[in-house]
């Protein structure tokens, strides 16, 4: 049974190194994004009073954090700091921050673009779905299991708005309740919130761009 195995995997390979071959996923990923950042760029936007309000409640709470505020994390990256500031022993706040060679605007697409076919591909079996309320807002929905035995799959419903000002683009994600979304009973709805900020950074030499990203979640 083994050499019979054996063999069929090695008759099925060239179909599998044929459809890496052919797999578009990245060229087609890269123009969305490039798409979405010009978007970004060069498209103004208007935001409603409901959407003023989530997005100033939201960076009066994160935005105005300092590192000063937060203790050292230990980072798996060398090139990303983290802190965390632990709340009454039960919740916390997360924060993280890297520098990227690349534009604002390219960055930020790559963060708003949640359906991406490289984070589908990633993401595995459970759910993950965007619903486009206009450019510049959506309602995010994503399930995910941990793999943790015991531990039920995770599911959040949040709302997504991003807002450019000046070279700084600032997203913030907060959970929402809505009647056409309800509550899947095979998981555990869980609630978060995310500011993330990109920034253009100087440099000394035009030929190189950057960008700093700064995420804190709650």
């Amino acid at each position: 049974m083994f050499v019979v195995n054996s063999n069929i995997a090695k008759a099925l390979s060239p179909v599998g190194a044929l459809r890496e071959r052919f797999q578009r996923d990245a060229e087609i990923d890269s123009a969305e994004r490039g798409s979405l950042a010009g978007i970004i760029r060069d498209e103004p936007q208007t935001y409603s009073s409901e959407e003023d309000i989530l997005f100033n409640s939201l960076h009066a709470k994160l935005g105005v954090l300092r590192w000063s505020s937060f203790d050292d994390l230990e980072s798996p990256d060398h090139l990303v700091k983290m802190g965390t500031i632990v709340e009454n022993g039960t919740s916390g706040i997360g924060r993280a921050s890297v520098v990227v060679d690349a534009s604002v605007f390219d960055c930020a697409a790559w963060e708003v673009m949640q359906m991406g076919r490289k984070r589908l591909r990633d993401h595995g079996r459970l759910e993950r779905s965007l619903t486009k309320v206009n450019d510049h807002h959506g309602i995010f929905y994503a399930a995910y299991d941990f793999g943790i035995p015991g531990f039920q799959p995770r599911e959040f419903l949040q709302s997504q708005v991003w807002r450019l000002q000046g070279d700084k683009l600032t997203a913030v994600y907060h959970s929402v309740d809505r009647a056409d979304v309800p509550p899947n009973p095979l998981y555990v709805r869980g609630t978060s919130t995310t500011h993330s900020v990109y920034e253009k950074l100087q440099v000394r030499t035009r030929e190189r761009r950057a960008s700093e990203l700064k995420i804190a979640c709650h």
